[in-house]
């Protein structure tokens, strides 16, 4: 594969990813090789390539002779993924360390993006931008492998965790209970910022 396809891959797996988890494409919904090269301007070649990596990373499913389809998890899979995502969070706050200025810094930037969004009726901003709050605290740790596999399954869950967002009153919370992640930060406080942490967790596996 050339750099230029490789590229073209990679920028496709990223588009269909984003529409999966700001809920563009739902649960359930088919993923036409078609219709979706001539939506993201590429040739099919690609637009295959990617739908078979999404595959092997769990956000779509092939059906043979019917096609690609945003993969659907009943509520015993959801329940496995939060327990997963439980287990492998609280190891990785365990470790973090004290954060740098500057990613302080991107946290409130990332926040106060995040606060413009809740009254918005367009609020599916809030659900990248949450991701990226997150791993901000995440990458605190040392534990690379541990996050490689956490980001795969926030990949699989974030068409759920989005639910978090379906009312101006959730986001608004969500808003502030970062706020208060980043005053544990700063001044450093790992137990409290833990403890804040899986209070955040516990509404979001309310929700499957």
């Amino acid at each position: 594969m050339s750099t230029r396809d490789g590229a073209a891959v990679t920028k496709t797996v990223e588009e269909i990813r984003y529409r999966i988890i700001t809920g563009s494409l739902n649960p359930g919904e088919a993923v036409r090789q078609e219709d979706m090269a001539r939506e993201l301007d590429v040739s099919r070649a690609p637009v295959r390539e990617a739908l078979r990596v999404l595959v092997d990373q769990g956000m779509l499913e092939h059906r043979v002779h019917t096609g690609y389809f945003v993969k659907k998890r009943s509520a015993t899979e959801l329940r496995q993924i939060y327990m997963m995502l439980e287990f492998l969070e609280s190891h990785v706050m365990a470790t973090i360390e004290q954060p740098s200025d500057a990613a302080i810094v991107r946290m409130r930037a990332i926040n106060e993006e995040m606060r413009s969004c809740v009254d918005s009726d367009d609020w599916s901003r809030m659900i990248d931008l949450n991701r990226r709050f997150h791993f901000e605290i995440f990458r605190l740790s040392p534990l690379t492998v541990v996050l490689e596999e956490l980001e795969r399954l926030w990949t699989i869950a974030a068409p759920y965790i989005a639910q978090k967002y379906v009312t101006v009153e959730m986001r608004r919370r969500t808003v502030s209970e970062h706020d208060g992640l980043i005053t544990s930060l700063d001044p450093f406080d790992r137990e409290r910022t833990s403890a804040l942490l899986a209070t955040h967790r516990m509404r979001r596996s309310d929700l499957g």
